[in-house]
């Protein structure tokens, strides 16, 4: 990570050595969902729905593949930001540490 000129961090690099035998790793534990026509519709009216701007476009494009999916919860850091979508249920790691 690096910083810009506004302060905020940003991801540089390219995922290579060990980081792309961990990624596969992780692959091979998960199924990874199609990127389908029905997501786009589904963000679409989701966007519209909350009247989402910015950045949080791409929390709704997470909400609107877990509704096409029927996946109903999302482990996240930020679970603040998934609070208007209904169909999503947030779960900040913290939570589940006792």
């Amino acid at each position: 990570m690096s910083g810009n000129a506004s302060g905020r961090a940003e991801r540089t690099g390219t995922v290579t050595g060990r980081g792309a035998a961990g990624s596969s790793n992780i692959e091979k534990a998960l199924t990874l969902l199609p990127d389908v026509p029905a997501i786009y519709s589904a963000w679409k009216q989701i966007v519209a729905a909350h009247k989402v701007q910015g950045v949080k476009v791409y929390d709704a494009r997470l909400a609107a593949i877990m509704s096409v999916y029927s996946v109903e919860s999302v482990l996240t850091f930020n679970s603040v930001d998934f609070e208007r979508f209904t169909n999503v249920h947030a779960i900040h790691p913290a939570s589940l540490v006792p």
